[in-house]
């Protein structure tokens, strides 16, 4: 008799272990399904927030680039949070993600583009380029575009002249 009441508490305990194994495990796959779906949540919600960044860098560009706002000297953080109806975080965390760069660093940027094309394509002096541009000083833009390039405006200009000249090509 003592044999068959031990066989059996023995039988009734593995089975009392076999089921809290089965709850220990359902909980974790539980905890991983909780995990995962915070995680595909988070995507998500990242996902959304890049999707809105891209568009106001977007937006940004867009307003810039509108009659040629990038080259008002006057321009700054504040008048581009009140153009595009945002707030200083959305702005900056914007450019950061997207473009890598604070919004100013984004205008110096087209600004520079803007720049480089003019002493491309016209005969004016750097000083009347640089108000075209839209820097507020002449060395502010000579430290920039030296940034840019490696090179000064005045060294481009010479080199880009010396290609473009028909003993360069022969």
């Amino acid at each position: 008799m003592i044999v068959v009441l031990v066989i059996w508490n023995r039988n009734r305990i593995a089975e009392k272990n076999k089921g809290l194994y089965r709850q220990i495990k359902e909980q974790d796959r539980l905890t991983e399904e909780l995990k995962q779906q915070k995680r595909e949540e988070t995507e998500t919600l990242q996902n959304t927030e890049k999707r809105q960044y891209i568009a106001l860098v977007n937006q940004l560009s867009d307003y810039l680039k509108s009659d040629r706002n990038f080259a008002n000297p006057e321009i700054n953080v504040n008048k581009l949070i009140s153009a595009l109806n945002t707030n200083q975080y959305a702005l900056f965390q914007a450019t950061k993600d997207v473009k890598g760069q604070t919004p100013m660093d984004y205008v110096n940027n087209m600004r520079l583009d803007e720049a480089r094309q003019l002493l491309d394509t016209t005969d004016q002096n750097i000083e009347t380029i640089v108000e075209m541009s839209g820097f507020n000083a002449v060395n502010t833009f000579y430290r920039l575009f030296r940034e840019r390039y490696n090179i000064s405006p005045a060294a481009y200009r010479k080199i880009k002249k010396s290609f473009d000249s028909p003993s360069a090509t022969t």
